[in-house]
């Protein structure tokens, strides 16, 4: 008696095939949406270092530039080392909104000068793409 051959594929050979198949492409397009939140984070964290960067060296520029009788009292300080800054960079505690970079892109940021009662000033900037609030601050 001759044997049959046995040739193909059994139904459970071809439902695990595709049961593993469907896991990894679940796997991966499970992925998608972390990685693009992690991009925008990316992106919004470069945006927040160019700005920082942005206003703390025309600051230390501006810094280079005072008197002595500006650098003594903190209200002319704070008058001579805003000089020249971009639109919407006010001084104080409050929340800000500046466009930046480019159009449709509002930087929130808080910029604090003080004063430690002798010579030091210390400039604080807080920066946060979209994170302080509404743009018609």
């Amino acid at each position: 008696m001759r044997q049959a051959l046995k040739n193909g594929f059994t139904l459970i050979e071809i439902n695990l095939a595709i049961f593993l198949v469907a896991m990894g492409m679940l796997t991966l397009f499970s992925l998608f949406p972390t990685g693009l939140k992690q991009i925008e984070s990316a992106s919004n964290d470069t945006q927040e270092a160019f700005f920082a960067d942005y206003v703390l060296t025309t600051l230390l520029s501006n810094a280079a530039w005072i008197t002595a009788e500006e650098w003594g009292d903190i209200n002319d300080f704070t008058i001579a080392i805003m000089n020249d800054m971009p639109t919407g960079i006010e001084e104080g505690s409050s929340i800000h909104s500046l466009e930046f970079p480019a159009a449709g892109n509002d930087m929130r940021y808080v910029l604090e000068i003080t004063d430690d009662g002798n010579t030091m000033r210390t400039a604080n900037l807080w920066c946060g793409n979209g994170e302080y609030g509404a743009t018609d601050i």
